[in-house]
């Protein structure tokens, strides 16, 4: 029989459903970036990261620095094209353009 794991509270149960769900990531992921608002997508960057890896282990990944990380994903934070190549990778995803 499956034990229920409780949680403390949602980010919590958030950051343990994107750490063991690649499904769940890439929707969340994509559900940020559909609503079209770059503040929610930098949100949902950043708990993925967290869910995913330690922050510093994922700036070695990306070859860039954490404190660069930590300042592109604030919430006035600010990534160019490249950067979001960089943290797709280190993800093991990729962007893709498609008809809308």
């Amino acid at each position: 029989m499956n034990k229920i794991r409780k949680f403390q509270d949602f980010n919590e149960f958030r950051q343990e459903m994107l750490k063991n769900d690649p499904e769940l990531t890439i929707a969340y992921l994509n559900q940020a970036l559909e609503d079209g608002d770059k503040k929610y997508f930098l949100i949902a960057l950043k708990n993925v990261i967290e869910a995913q890896d330690d922050v510093a282990e994922f700036a070695e990944k990306t070859n860039l620095s954490q404190q660069r990380i930590y300042e592109m994903l604030s919430e006035g934070g600010n990534l160019t094209l490249g950067e979001l190549i960089a943290i797709s990778k280190a993800m093991g995803l990729k962007i893709q353009i498609i008809p809308a």
